[in-house]
């Protein structure tokens, strides 16, 4: 099945070919329909009670994962891992739990980690729109949610994620429910009020996506709650904005990278710099944010700082995947590219197949 959002053709930008931006818009919706899919698919653990869980993907297939992880690491003693790689932790056994998410099913990493849990006899379940890994996980008789096919995987957030929160909440491991699905699409959908294409032309989002495009977007969070959401701008910035980007977290960026900024140089004449915040994060975090931002505007660069919508973590870090979905496209269009292709990937793959 092909996932076509209702508002295709509405809202594309210069150089949208594909009309990326209707994909973007159309997050709420698909937020709530990976939760009634789920609802109606496979108990995907099937009672199981692992000492672990990993979610297995790469790229766009893997960025939920992360998201869980951050969720997990708040309110969970049963640790989340995500496994981005041909090879499984030492430590999966059967006594951990795996999720392997692969959008298009044909992901070969995540393919070479599957035959390895075979191996292990790790229990797992999968989330896919088809392919091989669907053809395996029915061949073993383990269960398989099929998702919504025919998008980017990087536009599919929603599908590859919702349906794994969903599964953690249903076995006790996390607090999950359909209330914090509809909380997670309402801030998308404020996001998308406040800075999408219908908003002011001056909103800071826009603003600071249309200067990033010339320069290289650095984005710094706090490592705790949001290490996630740093990681998604960036992603979507490469694959989107076609423009490298750089993540570096607090309060680790404190210890190393701070220095940096110290003396004028390339990179530093280029930058421009996004702070993800949030008053849930530590104090001395946020103080260190503080006095990392007047630093950075001694340096002679500019530092935007952005702050989530919604109450509850989930639903924070949602809008602000949502912020670098927006930021990523504006980004395209400043620079006059299709935000949809992804050339270097497809010849890499190429290559591979050689």
């Amino acid at each position: 099945m092909t996932e076509k959002p209702e508002v295709m053709g509405t809202k594309a930008l210069r150089g949208d070919a594909s009309d990326m931006m209707a994909r973007v818009l159309d997050f709420p919706r698909q937020l709530r329909q990976a939760w009634a899919l789920a609802e109606e698919g496979p108990d995907l653990m099937r009672g199981t009670r692992p000492d672990r869980v990993y979610v297995v993907g790469m790229g766009g297939s893997a960025i939920g994962g992360d998201f869980v992880r951050a969720v997990a690491e708040t309110c969970s003693l049963v640790p989340v891992e995500v496994v981005r790689g041909y090879e499984l932790p030492a430590a999966a056994t059967s006594s951990s739990f795996a999720f392997f998410v692969s959008y298009s099913g044909e992901t070969e990493e995540t393919l070479a980690a599957w035959d390895e849990a075979t191996r292990c006899e790790l229990p797992r379940a999968v989330v896919t729109s088809g392919g091989e890994l669907a053809r395996r996980a029915e061949r073993d008789g383990l269960p398989c949610l099929r998702i919504p096919g025919g998008s980017p995987p990087r536009s599919a957030l929603g599908w590859t994620s919702v349906p794994v929160f969903r599964a953690l909440g249903a076995q006790g491991l996390l607090p999950f429910g359909a209330g914090d699905v509809d909380e997670a699409a309402a801030a998308s959908e404020a996001v998308i009020g406040s800075a999408g294409p219908d908003a002011l032309e001056t909103n800071p989002l826009r603003r600071w996506a249309e200067a990033a495009a010339g320069r290289l977007p650095i984005v710094y969070a706090p490592a705790a709650r949001y290490s996630a959401a740093a990681v998604r701008w960036a992603g979507q910035l490469n694959e989107n904005g076609k423009s490298l980007a750089h993540v570096a977290l607090l309060p680790e960026q404190n210890h190393n990278e701070i220095v940096g900024w110290e003396e004028a140089s390339p990179a530093r004449a280029l930058a421009e710099v996004a702070f993800l915040e949030d008053e849930l994060v530590h104090t001395r975090v946020r103080q260190r944010m503080d006095i990392l931002a007047r630093l950075i505007a001694r340096a002679g660069a500019r530092v935007t700082r952005f702050l989530p919508m919604g109450s509850g973590l989930i639903a924070r870090l949602y809008s602000f995947a949502t912020m670098g979905d927006l930021a990523s496209l504006y980004v395209a269009a400043a620079r006059g590219v299709d935000p949809t292709p992804v050339a270097s990937i497809d010849r890499l793959k190429e290559e591979l197949s050689q």
